[in-house]
């Protein structure tokens, strides 16, 4: 292992083991000089093979210092006491306790991200935020789905979950003292469609070129659909989405009686796309006056688009659409 403080430490430990030995040689009845003349004798011997493993009790590198400290009267040679050795394991534990705890203090948070269809969804972003800290942590879902944040200080923590054509999730976890597993489904978003109204519709029939244009690009959309979904097999990741073009366009009427007599404001409106790309389920969810609502509900409920695709299966999708009734 490539850390100079364990070399150190290991060798520190083998000099002390070989001078606890010497001690309790000592300690039997040898007289100090005669046993390091002895060892003398060994470390010459030892020196003159030409291949001899190594006698540890005779090292030249530690020789010296081992002869010195055994002809030194004033070393004492007796084990320590009782409550030497108590004092020594209270410091061991106070030091090696806390970098215990300084380990267990940090946790990871792991999971999985799938659709509406239960498939998971790879390039999934995730950002938790620390509501202490407010420190930000960012990670993305690799091709099986799965997520992971490692290194986790214990807190209550906000997580989002973002995928383009998908509803952010967002939840709150709390990590502390365990590891966490979240697994998250995400929704279709919702398509924003904005339309300024200044004046009466136009009687004129819309361009049939640029109509016939559109057609041509949705029958475009489902040709090129339908042959990445033949080969696609069955086990195929999630998140998919071939959205929805816009193939006929009304604009509502604003009769200019309505405008002269100052009847303006916006009208909101929530709706679905059904799966034949048809406007159904129109409801206004505000609106400045009644027949605002009902002009913007006439030309709404007469748009249509191309079929919306979520891992190939048509899928309804909702809508919230804003009609703008007002001048320049």
């Amino acid at each position: 292992w490539f850390n100079p403080l364990l070399w150190v430490a290991c060798r520190r430990l083998r000099d002390e083991g070989e001078r606890a030995c010497d001690d309790a040689v000592l300690n039997g009845g040898s007289e100090p000089a005669e046993y390091a003349a002895h060892l003398l004798e060994i470390a010459k011997s030892v020196t003159r093979l030409p291949v001899t493993p190594a006698i540890a009790m005779a090292r030249p590198s530690s020789l010296e210092g081992r002869i010195s400290a055994m002809l030194n009267a004033n070393v004492s040679r007796h084990p320590i006491r009782g409550a030497t050795r108590i004092a020594t394991l209270v410091a061991f534990v106070a030091v090696t306790v806390p970098i215990a705890i300084a380990q267990d203090r940090f946790w990871s948070f792991t999971g999985t991200v799938a659709d509406q269809t239960n498939r998971l969804v790879p390039e999934a972003t995730l950002v938790l935020v620390n509501g202490s800290t407010r420190a930000k942590y960012e990670v993305q879902t690799d091709r099986a789905g799965q997520f992971e944040f490692v290194g986790l200080p214990a807190a209550e923590y906000e997580v989002a979950v973002q995928v383009p054509g998908f509803k952010t999730v967002k939840d709150a976890i709390a990590v502390a003292g365990k590891n966490v597993t979240r697994s998250f489904k995400l929704q279709l978003g919702t398509i924003q469609e904005m339309v300024n109204v200044t004046g009466p519709r136009q009687a004129a029939n819309p361009d049939p070129a640029q109509q016939q244009a559109k057609l041509e690009k949705a029958r475009q959309i489902r040709q090129v659909t339908s042959e990445k979904c033949a080969g696609a097999p069955a086990d195929e990741s999630g998140g998919r989405i071939v959205p929805p073009l816009k193939l006929i366009d009304v604009r509502p009427d604003y009769p200019d009686a309505l405008k002269a007599g100052g009847m303006t404001g916006a009208v909101v409106m929530e709706a679905r796309i059904g799966t034949d790309g048809t406007v159904r389920d129109v409801n206004v969810v505000s609106s400045p006056h009644p027949e605002l609502s009902r002009l913007a509900t006439d030309a709404v409920q007469q748009w249509e688009f191309s079929t919306t695709y979520l891992n190939c299966t048509p899928v309804e999708v909702a809508m919230t659409v804003t009609v703008n009734f007002g001048t320049k």
